[in-house]
């Protein structure tokens, strides 16, 4: 099974493998500069209860808009 989320290391929306394991998850959120605060999210969003394919997405999502709130003026 495949899931659609935003990369915030390669900073684009792709389609990969569902993570069967939280390892396999945070390995994926692992190596941005916000990588501390993106795992503290998705640690956050698994421990209330989230589906790992579901805590993947909104940490995604939450990661994209930050980056397009903080893109440099042109």
């Amino acid at each position: 099974m495949n899931m659609h989320w935003y990369n915030p290391k390669r900073r684009i929306y792709e389609d990969v493998p569902t993570s069967l394991t939280d390892e396999e998850a945070l390995e994926l959120l692992r190596g941005d500069i916000n990588s501390s605060a993106l795992v503290e999210h998705y640690v956050m969003l698994r421990e209330e209860g989230m589906g790992i394919k579901q805590a993947m997405s909104v940490v995604g999502h939450r990661c994209r808009m930050w980056h397009l709130r903080y893109q440099p003026a042109r």
